[in-house]
């Protein structure tokens, strides 16, 4: 069975956008589920394909999230939550700085 053996991991964080990276045991498909609360991550990604070719290793952008919110996300391999255990949370931040600085 096909699990997350590294990751996840977050990068790339805009003011609406994170980049989450995961690193799977063999080749296959993940998503990521993701929500504001953690009992109901009612957001999903786009299916990310990981192969030999990238050592088994994928990364998706969620966009659209909202300036200042927190976002708990898992990784989901099928129906089947794989990564680390525990809440996972981003802290998505506003934009430093404003017009009037």
């Amino acid at each position: 069975m096909n699990h997350v053996t590294h990751g996840p991991m977050l990068g790339l964080v805009t003011e609406n956008s994170v980049r989450v990276w995961a690193r799977t045991h063999k080749a296959g498909d993940f998503t990521v589920q993701y929500g504001t609360t953690e009992a109901q991550l009612d957001q999903t990604s786009a299916i990310v394909t990981t192969t030999a070719d990238h050592d088994h290793t994928g990364s998706i952008t969620l966009t659209g999230l909202k300036p200042g919110t927190m976002y708990h996300y898992q990784i989901y391999i099928g129906k089947v939550p794989s990564g680390p255990a525990g809440t996972r949370i981003v802290l998505v931040r506003s934009a430093i700085g404003s017009p009037e600085s």
